[in-house]
């Protein structure tokens, strides 16, 4: 749970031992599957702490330890993590997903952090609303959304507008005079009632004069470093952009920057499927 639910006038071990002593499992049995939970989660030697002693990750492993030791086939995680700091939660997420691989305990796990559903999830489901909107490995639900939905929620798109009055081809005209090329295929028919949907890390910094397709072009409105990366927005044409470029950024507001974007990453989606 968000909160860890742990017995404040017990020890960490009488917290653990609470449900196997309810299965009225053999006193030796049930030491040694605490002991062996805590050391899974690295609180060896912690045994006789009370929960108040341990700082929120610690509380956390020991929620998580207190229902491994059950030895479960399936456990519900409720954003566990959304109580703790980001690096702590960082490094929590990678823990559980190696903890669950480990035990081969199958997870369900509920939450509205992208990256930690990411990092953990086989299968990812991405609902709205109590409806499902898609489910697939991560990997393809972020690279090929299903719907507008899909693709905002999960890391946020750029969404421009097409040109109406387009016929067929791969070759999409934006309301600003410039033309994207799409290796989808999804530009056949008219662009009526779709929008394209570009990822902020896929629009790529050009230098001036290079031969790059599919190329954007703006004045610079705003520049975010964020250590590992740097936001970039632009105005292109009728469409205000946003380009996340890897490592440092020399941008400036003013300036006039031109971003590439691969065909296949420019999707044309349902403008009506916003969840």
């Amino acid at each position: 749970f968000q909160s860890y639910a742990l017995w404040p006038h017990m020890t960490i071990r009488q917290n653990l031992s609470l449900g196997l002593q309810v299965k009225k499992m053999d006193s030796a049995l049930i030491a040694k599957r605490v002991d062996e939970a805590l050391d899974l989660v690295g609180l060896e030697g912690m045994a006789e702490r009370a929960p108040s002693a341990l700082y929120g990750g610690q509380q956390q492993r020991v929620a998580l330890a207190r229902a491994i030791a059950l030895r479960p086939k399936c456990v519900l995680f409720d954003e566990p993590l959304s109580n703790l700091d980001l690096l702590l939660r960082e490094q929590m997420r990678v823990e559980l997903r190696r903890l669950l691989k480990e035990l081969e305990i199958t997870a369900g796990y509920v939450t509205h952090d992208q990256p930690e559903a990411l990092v953990i999830s086989d299968k990812l489901i991405v609902m709205s609303k109590g409806r499902i909107q898609q489910v697939g490995p991560p990997e393809e639900v972020y690279r090929k959304p299903s719907n507008l939905f899909s693709a905002s929620f999960l890391g946020g798109v750029n969404i421009l507008q097409p040109a109406p009055g387009q016929k067929s081809g791969s070759q999409i005209a934006l309301r600003g005079g410039q033309v994207l090329t799409t290796a989808h295929g999804a530009a056949e028919g008219s662009p009526e009632g779709r929008v394209i949907a570009i990822r902020p890390e896929a629009l790529i910094p050009q230098a001036p004069g290079t031969g790059a397709e599919n190329v954007l072009e703006g004045e610079v409105s705003e520049v975010a470093f964020l250590g590992g990366q740097t936001e970039v927005r632009f105005r292109a044409g009728e469409d205000q952009l946003m380009a996340r470029v890897h490592g440092y950024s020399s941008a400036s507001v003013g300036d006039v920057m031109r971003f590439s974007v691969h065909p296949g990453s420019v999707m044309l989606l349902d403008a009506s499927d916003a969840g």
